[in-house]
């Protein structure tokens, strides 16, 4: 037959068929023998399955397709959830990959077997993804024996994410015998996993053996987990790995290691290498000249460089290296290296390594005595110093030269001078940086009642940019009419200045006639300020700079600054308007507690005219306090419409 017979449908309750030894080449129409338990289709022409072939055959309990050509069975043929699949037989077929989904089934099984096909590669077609609350097989065979498999499989991309769920199938039995494995470091993780396993149990089929590297062919994987070899799972890496020409590259999983032999050809030292692990570099024997400083520098436990051309070891190199990595620098036999730098004293002299060596020497060297004296093992190397009276053992070398002591009194003293030179340097610094922020700090101002009152005409000027247009609303309607009310006299030029007069000299007059400034901060202000290309901006410009050298050179003056504009310090340019929001020092318009006329009169201090109608005498404080509070509540009332104009 070359297919299923037309009327199989009519014979649902069918329990075992058997088409042994025909042609048929799919299983179209099966899934319609719904009691079916066994099904044979062996030595047929079948060569595809679908992974709806079997769909509602829930009491399919043994499938044999073995001895057919199949290549490709689609993902989760086998492992849908209605199926209980017990028995799969598919040896001896065509299939080069098999997909995860139809070898890790949930439910339980006795056995899959297929072995004596071409699979040299388990794949994640179907995208599986291992659950972590499940457990899968409970104990079924897994036949793999006799295929092509070389590689190991990487179970990252079989939807096991974290290789500590390999436990998870520990209960299966995979069977991997007959396959040419190449034993690389890929293997080494699976492996240091399942140690505890391979080393307590045995099974047959655990005795899968080595056939590639050529060193290891025939040897058992197991045997090797047990003999403790795990380190001989090497990787040769490649030059897309980072492996430079010339050079052979190989990886050592367990001791997290790349190493790397140069051909004697190698004239430069590589600008890369590989990304994996540290770094053992043998240069020995090649036709380096000199050492560069490259990234890869710091990951070097080994470094060998005898029997090179080179002839210098420049700072940035020995300054890139680990000093705690680096077990090893090898420069015995190199001739033409004859000057050490004192980059070397970072080292561990125990860890370098120069033979017998001749190097030239004067006073100055003296320091590699004492960096070899500090080392905590036997010194394997013999250095003599060449030196304009021959050549001079190094432990004598100051005195066959008649070097002078160093004085360490004068160098602690250089030192200590340095030290507190750069700290008054910083001091200095500091102060010049925040100098604005310091002035304000320190500022005191003198007793309101000692104040020269002759020189006065105004409590206040209030400087605003006209066109904030809701401020210049309220100082006009609210915040004169308060001050007045509270008797304060108050020139505002945007209110008060007639058109025609000249800007500089109104502003200059008026400013020298007031006592104290208020600053009202907007966007507008800040722009006219930072940009002076309009006669707003400059008559801003000159009222800030001017009230700022007024405050700053006068204890009678007070600078008041209100951030109408919610400003922060990012958006302020000028380094001593900065300041007063740096240190505090500025009211806000919108603060929570509606207080801001009362923390305005209470900087303004008492008007003028308060002071003058006393005569010489001092006024009563409690006459001011008096008069602030019993304002308090109609000011309260005016922030209302304060925080309604902004």
């Amino acid at each position: 037959m070359k297919k299923l017979p037309n009327n199989l449908c009519e014979f649902p309750s069918i329990v075992k068929i058997d088409l042994t030894d025909n042609a048929i080449t799919d299983l179209d129409g099966i899934s319609c023998v719904l009691k079916l338990d066994t099904l044979i289709v062996r030595r047929n022409s079948i060569h595809y399955v679908k992974n709806t072939t079997f769909d509602g055959l829930s009491f399919l309990r043994k499938l044999d397709l073995a001895e057919n050509v199949i290549e490709k069975i689609e993902p989760f043929t086998f492992s849908k959830r209605e199926l209980a699949l017990l028995e799969i037989y598919l040896s001896h077929n065509m299939m080069r990959t098999v997909d995860v989904s139809n070898l890790a089934i949930e439910k339980p099984f006795c056995r899959i077997d297929a072995s004596h096909n071409k699979i040299d590669t388990i794949v994640n077609e179907g995208g599986l993804h291992m659950n972590e609350s499940l457990s899968y097989g409970e104990g079924g065979m897994v036949s793999l024996r006799n295929n092509t498999f070389s590689i190991f499989p990487d179970f990252t991309k079989l939807g096991v994410p974290d290789l500590t769920l390999i436990g998870k199938l520990m209960s299966f039995g995979f069977d991997f015998r007959g396959a040419k494995w190449n034993c690389n470091a890929q293997m080494v993780q699976f492996l240091q996993l399942a140690e505890d396993v391979i080393n307590n149990t045995w099974r047959d089929y655990f005795d899968v053996k080595c056939y590639l590297p050529e060193r290891l062919r025939g040897e058992s994987i197991p045997q090797m987990v047990n003999d403790k070899r795990l380190n001989e799972f090497t990787s040769e890496l490649t030059g897309a790995e980072g492996c430079p020409n010339s050079c052979k590259c190989t990886y050592y999983p367990v001791s997290n290691v790349s190493t790397v032999k140069c051909a004697s050809s190698l004239l430069h030292m590589p600008l890369e290498m590989p990304g994996k692990g540290v770094l053992d570099i043998d240069f020995s024997e090649t036709k380096i000249k000199r050492v560069i400083h490259a990234s890869y520098i710091v990951r070097i436990s080994r470094i060998r460089l005898h029997h090179t051309g080179l002839d210098n070891i420049p700072l940035n190199f020995i300054y890139g290296i680990n000093g705690n990595l680096l077990s090893l620098i090898d420069l015995s036999y190199t001739a033409n290296l004859d000057r050490l730098s004192t980059s070397f004293k970072i080292l561990d002299p125990c860890n370098v390594h120069f033979g017998k060596k001749t190097i030239f020497c004067n006073c100055n060297n003296r320091w590699i005595q004492e960096w070899i004296d500090s080392s905590s093992c036997k010194w394997n190397s013999s250095l003599t110093c060449r030196t304009s009276k021959g050549l001079v053992p190094l432990p004598i070398l100051s005195a066959a030269l008649g070097c002078e002591e160093e004085n360490y009194l004068y160098k602690t003293l250089s030192v200590v001078f340095s030290i507190i030179t750069l700290l008054l340097a910083m001091s200095l610094g500091t102060i010049y940086l925040y100098r604005y922020e310091i002035q304000i700090v320190l500022k005191r101002h003198k007793d309101p009642y000692k104040i020269n009152l002759e020189r006065y005409k105004y409590d206040v000027y209030i400087s605003v940019n006209k066109e904030s247009d809701q401020l210049h609303t309220w100082i006009l309607k609210i915040l004169l009419p308060d001050l007045r009310r509270s008797g304060y006299r108050v020139h505002c030029p945007t209110i008060h200045t007639l058109p025609g007069n000249f800007v500089d000299e109104e502003v200059i007059e008026k400013m020298d006639q007031s006592r104290n400034f208020l600053i009202f901060l907007s966007e507008e202000y800040l722009n006219d300020l930072d940009t002076s290309d309009s006669i707003e901006g400059i008559r801003n410009h000159l009222e800030w700079r001017h009230a700022w050298n007024s405050y700053r050179n006068s204890k009678e003056r007070r600078l008041i600054i209100i951030n109408y504009g919610q400003n922060r310090l990012c958006e302020i340019r000028r380094k001593n308007l900065k300041a007063f929001l740096r240190v505090g020092k500025v009211l806000d318009f919108a603060n929570k507690k509606h207080s801001l006329m009362i923390d305005l009169i209470e900087l303004l201090g008492p008007p003028l005219r308060q002071f003058k109608g006393l005569g010489a005498g001092k006024p009563k404080r409690n006459m001011v306090k008096k008069k602030a509070n019993a304002s308090k509540e109609e000011t309260e009332l005016k922030h209302i419409n304060v925080i309604f104009l902004k």
